[in-house]
């Protein structure tokens, strides 16, 4: 008897809770409220919810009507939520359905891309083996019309002049001459290349300073010193307009290292400029 009491009530809390979820309740309260109305009155009970917690332990309730509410209450169930299993059975059943589908439409991409890959690799080799092919004639072209034509160029001794031309000018690109700078006896040129460069705000690593050219009475010897790199010597060049504006540097002049060539070069577009220059302010005095 305990045990269909139990199931009584549980089946009321079940009915209790779908009535308000499924979509159609109204069918389910309906027939759940008849055996409910029959259940209250014999429990001394009106409300719905009262059912799951009221006693049973009355005279008037024997085995007999708690099998019948029980059978109604399953019965009730069984028409009522059979067809939403049934629905959702068929909801699984579809799922089911399209997640095997999903599986093969996948393993199908997988397999076109692995076909699609394979091609790709074939059409790759064709290409590298056409393109092998045409610069490997190119080539031997090339090397026949260079060996048949450029066979003085490649001498030896003009590869050689042609290395040392470009180390020389790029050792040239790191080197600063500076002229103006009065000579002393047991003099320490580096210190006197940093008190220059300290007066333009600079302080780089100077190498390899030295006086150029032979000691004469007459005559001050430019200094040349080197420093790590080109980009450095540009970055002092263009600072050393600096040192017209500083008494005790106003006669010293710093230059790039230059060949023989560039000096005539400079020195001869220097006189034109200086002429341009004469020129256009003798026109403005005959203006005046």
């Amino acid at each position: 008897m305990n045990s269909k009491l139990s199931n009584i009530k549980f089946i009321c809390r079940f009915c209790l809770v779908a009535i308000f979820l499924l979509p159609y309740q109204r069918i389910l309260q309906a027939k759940v409220g008849i055996i409910m109305k029959e259940i209250g009155e014999e429990i001394g009970t009106s409300s719905f919810a009262d059912v799951t917690s009221a006693s049973f332990d009355r005279r008037g309730i024997t085995k007999d009507k708690l099998s019948g509410w029980l059978g109604s209450l399953c019965k009730v169930m069984d028409d009522v939520f059979m067809p939403f299993v049934g629905g959702v059975t068929n909801y699984i059943e579809k799922y089911e359905q399209l997640e095997e589908e999903r599986v093969e439409d996948k393993k199908t991409i997988i397999q076109l891309q692995n076909e699609l890959i394979v091609k790709k690799d074939a059409e790759i080799a064709t290409i590298k083996e056409s393109l092998h092919s045409t610069v490997e004639k190119e080539m031997k072209s090339y090397a026949s019309t260079v060996s048949q034509n450029c066979s003085k160029a490649l001498a030896p001794k003009r590869i050689s002049a042609a290395i040392k031309c470009a180390t020389e000018k790029e050792d040239r690109r790191r080197n600063i001459i500076v002229y103006g700078v009065e000579e002393a006896v047991g003099e320490k040129l580096v210190s006197k290349v940093e008190g220059i460069l300290e007066e333009m705000g600079e302080k780089p690593v100077i190498k390899d300073c030295c006086r150029l050219g032979m000691k004469k009475k007459d005559a001050i010897r430019p200094i040349k010193f080197s420093l790590n790199s080109s980009d450095m010597v540009r970055h002092v060049l263009l600072k050393s307009k600096l040192l017209k504006g500083i008494e005790k540097y106003k006669s010293v002049f710093i230059s790039p290292d230059r060949t023989l060539e560039e000096r005539v070069a400079y020195r001869e577009a220097r006189e034109k400029r200086q002429q341009g220059v004469v020129s256009a302010h003798k026109s403005t005095d005959g203006l005046t």
